[in-house]
């Protein structure tokens, strides 16, 4: 019988949680992963993906490049001044509420290129916090069963708590091209 530990990638390469998507996207892809265990310290915290940095890069807004009519916002703060007690400051926040930066952060670098939000936001902002995981002995066909279960590419491997690996649906699917893992149950065989 397979098991993990026969097909797992040992000491797998991490991600800090505290990493900007950026330097994550670049670290995984430089490897050529799609995704990685996160790490706080000597702790592992969550997993991140590829697919979880562009998740991240679709639903952000960006910074907008125009600021729909919003009335006339003076008038009050002007009133409000003439009691002495209006403060005009958060009239502007307003204005930069979606910007994705702060407002001397942006004058700081006026000639510099389009504001990068994977350069902003870190690796815990986006990974998942929800560790799938088996020991290094369960048979690779009920981590199998795990992963598709859950809808997931990969689980850690851990070892009295400890991590010691991680395996992915690549390691099942080569596995599986070389022989080593024989089908639950017999199927129609397919002719191309």
């Amino acid at each position: 019988m397979l098991t993990v530990r026969d097909l797992m990638m040992p000491d797998p390469l991490t991600v800090g949680a505290q990493e900007t998507l950026r330097a994550a996207a670049d670290l995984l892809t430089s490897a050529g992963i799609s995704g990685a265990p996160v790490v706080a310290g000597d702790r592992v915290v969550g997993m991140v993906s590829l697919a979880d940095v562009m998740a991240f890069e679709v639903d952000d807004p960006g910074v907008p490049l125009f600021r729909p009519e919003q009335g006339e916002p003076f008038e009050e703060v002007i009133a409000d001044e003439a009691d002495g007690i209006g403060d005009p400051a958060p009239w502007f926040a307003t204005l930069w509420a979606e910007s994705g930066a702060e407002v001397s952060s942006r004058f700081d670098q006026p000639d510099g290129p389009e504001w990068d939000p994977l350069d902003e936001h870190t690796v815990s902002e986006v990974m998942s916090r929800v560790l799938f995981h088996v020991a290094p002995l369960t048979p690779v066909t009920e981590a199998a069963r795990l992963m598709e279960k859950e809808h997931i590419h990969r689980v850690l491997v851990l070892d009295d708590g400890a991590p010691v690996g991680i395996m992915t649906a690549w390691d099942i699917v080569r596995a599986v091209a070389r022989g080593e893992l024989v089908p639950a149950a017999p199927g129609p065989s397919l002719v191309l």
